[in-house]
């Protein structure tokens, strides 16, 4: 597969510093994300409604990380160089959020997970590792954190109360922190979730280029082009 046509599927590749990782990010299914949000109505109302994320749509989601992995894999292989695709989330030992924030794809959320300026929390990740010789990109600051110190709708819509309200040390770097021990055992209740994501302002696509615009100006940077 052309690079050419992985690009055509709104996919985005960043290339981290140490040139061996390319990190792969791709828009998530707003309407799945508004599922969860309407079973987080539900929850708030005392009346949790536990529906089941579908088959086909666990499917689709991951299997966009897999194609999408395992296609740019391929083609850098057929170009004479190793290739090792890590799709996600089950990217064995290649952690994807850390190289992704550093690679300018996004920073990390008070969710605990990336937030993307083309996406939002909407998005998931696929990573390669590769000996082929890439220019790296540095990170992508555009207020996503900022935003995050004074907004508290993932933390107040978390049903197990897992999301910090404040930042944390965490193996000695202070950083957003999510009580996992919380989390997953909601997660594994409900059979899947992703309240977090579905709240998060920065998921609507309306809401989005507002937001880009006004963090922009207070990080005293030029307003994205509408």
């Amino acid at each position: 597969m052309k690079m050419d046509a992985l690009k055509s599927h709104r996919h985005f590749f960043r290339y981290t510093e140490s040139s061996s990782k390319i990190q792969v990010s791709f828009n998530g299914d707003f309407n799945t994300f508004s599922n969860y949000s309407h079973r987080c109505s539900h929850h708030l109302a005392g009346k949790l409604c536990a529906r089941r994320q579908s088959t086909e749509q666990h499917i689709a989601g991951t299997g966009r990380g897999t194609r999408a992995s395992y296609g740019l894999a391929n083609w850098i292989r057929s170009q004479g160089y190793y290739a090792k695709p890590y799709p996600g989330p089950s990217a064995e030992a290649l952690v994807l959020i850390p190289p992704a924030i550093a690679a300018g794809l996004g920073e990390l959320g008070k969710h605990g997970s990336l937030i993307s300026r083309q996406f939002g929390s909407g998005v998931r990740l696929a990573g390669v590792t590769t000996d082929m010789p890439l220019v790296a990109t540095g990170p992508d600051r555009f207020g996503g954190d900022e935003f995050c110190k004074t907004c508290q709708v993932c933390t107040n819509s978390c049903p197990p109360e897992a999301i910090s309200e404040h930042k944390q040390l965490v193996r000695g770097v202070e950083r957003w922190y999510v009580d996992f021990d919380k989390c997953i055992p909601y997660f594994a209740e409900t059979a899947s979730c992703g309240i977090c994501f579905a709240m998060c302002p920065w998921t609507r696509p309306d809401a989005r280029p507002k937001l880009l615009a006004t963090m922009a100006r207070r990080l005293g940077q030029t307003p994205p082009e509408p």
